[in-house]
């Protein structure tokens, strides 16, 4: 899950980069959702949940033995010890 901090990283670089795209400054004083109906897009933190909804479906219809982290050599490369 995302922290408390992180998640307000997030949302805060999200909207500069929006911002900044659409010629918007803080001063012009338009609304979070407004900004992104103009750019068409809906927050990242949604996309980051759908994701994450996903890959725990992904991970629920594999077998209980199978570790799919175990298998992946970038994964034995950083973690071993």
């Amino acid at each position: 899950s995302i922290m408390k901090r992180n998640f307000l990283k997030l949302v805060t670089t999200e909207m500069k980069c929006l911002r900044r795209m659409l010629g918007v400054t803080r001063r012009d004083r338009l609304r979070n959702e407004d900004i992104r109906k103009k750019v068409g897009t809906t927050s990242v933190l949604n996309f980051i949940k759908k994701q994450q909804i996903k890959w725990f479906g992904h991970r629920s219809r594999l077998p209980i033995d199978s570790c799919p982290e175990e298998k992946c050599d970038c994964y034995k490369a950083k973690y071993a010890a």
